[in-house]
């Protein structure tokens, strides 16, 4: 199998070179892959993207290759990224989807204003999704964040904190669609969803900058890579 590398020199994360050499016969792709991740965690970086055999792999598609031993494989492309660089690049998407959420906030509450609840259902699932998206890439950054030093545990109290009040008045809102009280979805996107908006472009902007004032942005791990594509595509929907 041969096994191209960008983004790292590998003599300077002999580490990973150990899992290369030391690969066991009949070894799976996935348990390979697994590997290798482990290695690049510990020292700084992260897998950004992979490609076996001119197929791209990414988040459940690698369980795919749990059958696959390695010596089956011809060719294997591996993109490897500082984690502090990946995950200031990945909050800094995050700021635009906040924007874009904001806007479609808006576009909600003026219609549950008109009683017009059904028109705009599709465009709250969006708003769902979309938030739901936001605080993965949140809570994954923060985790890793404080393996790299850059936060505490304290900062994960925090940030659990402010998802389980998010996730409540989400529920909230749901409920009220279900009974159709329109008090309820109104007064919560209205009074209460733009703190919750503000406040995480207030983190996504805080901790980019302490990223990118600390050694966490010359090599360090991050939100997973699928997860930043799909802020990616969030953001993409304002354009």
């Amino acid at each position: 199998m041969e096994i191209e590398f960008t983004g790292v020199d590998l003599d300077e994360v002999p580490a990973v070179k150990r899992v290369l050499d030391t690969r066991p016969p009949g070894d799976s792709v996935t348990a390979f892959l697994s590997a290798l991740r482990g290695e690049l965690l510990r020292c700084g970086y992260m897998l950004s993207r992979v490609v076996v055999d001119g197929r791209e792999v990414g988040g459940e598609e690698e369980s795919a290759f749990s059958r696959t031993p390695t010596d089956g494989i011809e060719r294997v492309e591996v993109e490897v990224a500082p984690t502090g660089d990946f995950v200031s690049d990945t909050f800094d998407e995050c700021l635009g989807a906040v924007s874009r959420l904001q806007s479609l906030r808006d576009d909600i509450a003026t219609a549950v204003r008109s009683g017009e609840v059904a028109r705009v259902a599709d465009d709250f699932a969006r708003f769902a999704q979309g938030l739901s998206l936001l605080t993965t890439a949140y809570q994954d950054g923060i985790h890793l964040l404080v393996q790299l030093g850059v936060a505490g545990n304290e900062d994960i109290d925090r940030c659990a904190l402010k998802m389980t009040r998010l996730g409540q008045v989400l529920r909230e809102i749901l409920v009220a669609i279900d009974t159709r009280d329109l008090v309820v979805v109104s007064d919560a996107l209205e009074y209460e969803f733009p703190d919750h908006l503000s406040g995480l472009s207030d983190e996504f902007s805080s901790w980019t900058e302490q990223i990118r004032g600390s050694d966490a942005a010359t090599g360090c791990g991050a939100p997973r890579a699928e997860n930043r594509a799909e802020v990616e595509d969030l953001v993409t929907e304002k354009e």
